[in-house]
């Protein structure tokens, strides 16, 4: 079984966190980064070998992902935010998984998480480098995910939007679309990486107050 780039970059991240684990000061991370290598490297590969598909987990693991992001950048928002936020993402799943299904990339569901994703980056982002006082933005774990995931979602999403198309269009085709997104996925184990070797002997930044 293949083990892609990105993926090698991913299990890189899991074990410096394991590493560091006291040193960790990003909520969860050690235990998503195990989630992320157990979908990419046990589940996923499994699910292509003895069923030459994989987009059932993918699925799962991506809802896995969005909501974890959402729950890392949106700390600095009132409860209420959160929750909105979270319902709204929540009922775009739901209307996915039933106009779509699981066995198809759920790209209503993605795309609809990761725009609510962007949104509160681009807040949190805001915050960090003009609201509050300047900050050494290297040092900062959170800077470093939030890099991965602009870089990743941006080179991603036309591949996204359209990749169900290319499956009943073209499977070939389709295939050296998944290809390129792999590669942008190394946009995102990268600020996996980034987000865990930075933070040895350094707080994280809380947008929770000034």
């Amino acid at each position: 079984m293949e083990i892609k780039f990105y993926q090698y970059i991913l299990l890189l991240a899991f074990i410096c966190s394991l590493w560091l684990s006291k040193e960790n000061r990003v909520p969860y991370l050690l235990v998503f980064l195990a989630i992320a290598v157990f979908f990419e490297l046990v589940l996923g590969k499994m699910m292509k070998y003895y069923y030459d598909t994989n987009i059932l987990t993918t699925n799962l693991y991506s809802i896995i992902c969005v909501y974890y992001y959402l729950f890392l950048f949106t700390q600095g928002m009132t409860k209420k935010w959160f929750w909105v936020l979270m319902s709204i993402y929540t009922l775009a799943m739901l209307l996915s998984a039933y106009s779509q299904g699981f066995t198809v990339i759920m790209s209503i569901a993605y795309n609809s998480g990761m725009i609510i994703v962007m949104a509160s980056i681009f807040k949190y982002l805001h915050d960090l480098i003009i609201r509050y006082h300047y900050r050494p933005l290297h040092k900062i774990p959170l800077f470093w995910m939030a890099l991965g995931i602009l870089l990743f979602y941006s080179a991603s999403f036309p591949i996204l939007n359209f990749l169900n198309r290319f499956i009943v269009a073209d499977y070939n085709y389709a295939g050296k679309m998944i290809d390129m997104l792999s590669m942008s996925s190394i946009f995102l184990s990268l600020g996996y990486f980034g987000a865990v070797i930075c933070q040895k002997n350094i707080k994280i930044s809380s947008l929770s107050s000034p």
